[in-house]
């Protein structure tokens, strides 16, 4: 058909194109119809003939995808009727092979979706690795380290292998170790006297403790007045060391009516609620607290630190003080003020008191959303071991803006040590 139409066209020469898709064209050279008509004629014979030929390829496939389609169709309507036989020449009825078939099918369905959903939540990967020989690469050009200690130097009352190697690393290359904890249960000079039962001679300064962290913010606000305090000894001992005076329940009480709550004479002078990690924590504590927070919208509300708790040493986990924080929020409405790490206290203090250089910095911690988020806010340079709360797992499903710089097995690996 395309040639006969070459032929009725008329002129001396001939300018054609041929459509293949709407888009782009196909040229082909002038012609002189008196002189090469046998040529242009065997040109669109060869072009017809590749049309066809892409138009039959076109058909095969189909009728191939189609035929696949039906064949597996077939097979899997196959075995369904053959396992729904072989169920009825046995002692299983119609009916339960049936069942027991859509059964197996709602199990493959589900774990199909439980693979997309894993597949889903694994995260992009920016952080490094390192191992005991690219560790001190990681340290290079680093004069500070904020240092946690829960998970990362001990676990409850164990002292890791690296714990001391490593500290008398850091203090052989000249790098500044600050232990910023958000354990409040101990005081600046508890943890020294700790430490040096471990092994290790460090000063006051040197420890940063979410205890004393609590006693530096009221003291940065100029505040007056009493402190309701919910916790442990080291943050009434850093509370008094500062001239802060205290209001407390005993241990023993643990508990109120509903008429002792309603006859309770609140101290006027209570202008803060301290809320620190506190293994008696009771309704009693709950109910004085929040009544404090309520009848006085001055009233502060500082809390230690947000941690929703802590690993123990046989894998199982303690509550934090989180947990309790959000209990007396539920409550009252009032969100504390986070002064350990997680808040925005404890970064500007410790540029300022601690002349502290981010560029210089960096943080080493067991937790995502405490040591490595602090961090990120100094943007410097953060390590996780895996020895804390975080296991490899977790870190898998993290997304990238929350995930450290580094990871190791432990603190050791980060100074060159194969312990």
């Amino acid at each position: 058909r395309l040639s006969r139409n070459l032929e009725r066209m008329e002129g001396p020469r001939l300018q054609g194109r041929l459509a293949m898709d709407g888009s782009s064209y196909l040229r082909f050279p002038v012609l002189d119809r008196q002189k090469d008509q046998s040529h242009y004629s065997l040109f669109c014979r060869v072009v017809s003939t590749f049309l066809m030929l892409g138009l039959g390829c076109v058909i095969a496939m189909t009728f191939s995808q189609s035929l696949q389609l039906t064949t597996g169709f077939i097979s899997r309507a196959s075995r369904t009727g053959g396992s729904i036989m072989r169920g009825m020449k046995g002692k299983t009825s119609f009916r339960d092979s049936l069942r027991s078939h859509k059964v197996d099918i709602a199990r493959q369905a589900a774990l199909h979706d439980a693979v997309e959903s894993i597949v889903e939540e694994i995260q992009p990967q920016t952080y490094k690795e390192l191992s005991h020989t690219t560790g001190p690469e990681a340290m290079k050009d680093i004069r500070t380290v904020i240092l946690d200690q829960d998970g990362v130097l001990w676990r409850g009352n164990r002292v890791f292998p690296t714990t001391l190697p490593s500290l008398q690393k850091f203090r052989e290359l000249g790098i500044r170790v600050l232990f910023v904890t958000n354990n409040a249960a101990k005081s600046r000079n508890q943890y020294v006297d700790k430490w040096k039962q471990v092994g290790l001679e460090i000063t006051k300064d040197e420890i940063v403790p979410a205890s004393f962290m609590a006693a530096a913010y009221l003291e940065d606000i100029g505040f007056e007045g009493k402190v309701f305090l919910i916790g442990d000894e080291g943050t009434r001992l850093e509370l008094e060391e500062h001239g802060i005076e205290i209001v407390e329940c005993e241990k023993e009480d643990v508990t109120m009516t509903n008429d002792d709550l309603a006859n309770f004479k609140l101290d006027p002078e209570v202008k803060a609620v301290v809320l620190a990690h506190d293994p008696y924590f009771n309704y009693k504590k709950l109910a004085i607290a929040t009544q404090y927070l309520r009848s006085n919208p001055e009233c502060h509300f500082i809390v230690t630190n947000m941690d929703a708790g802590d690993a123990l040493d046989n894998g199982r986990f303690m509550p934090g003080t989180g947990g309790m924080a959000d209990a007396i929020t539920t409550i009252t409405g009032r969100v504390p003020v986070n002064t350990g790490k997680g808040g925005n206290f404890l970064l500007p203090f410790l540029m300022s008191k601690y002349n502290v250089q981010p560029s210089e910095m960096m943080c080493i911690g067991d937790r995502l959303d405490t040591d490595i988020a602090l961090g990120r806010q100094a943007n410097c340079k953060t390590a996780m071991p895996f020895t804390g709360v975080t296991s490899r797992e977790q870190l898998h499903t993290t997304p990238p803006e929350e995930q450290p710089t580094y990871v190791m097995e432990n603190l050791g690996v980060l100074l060159g040590l194969n312990l």
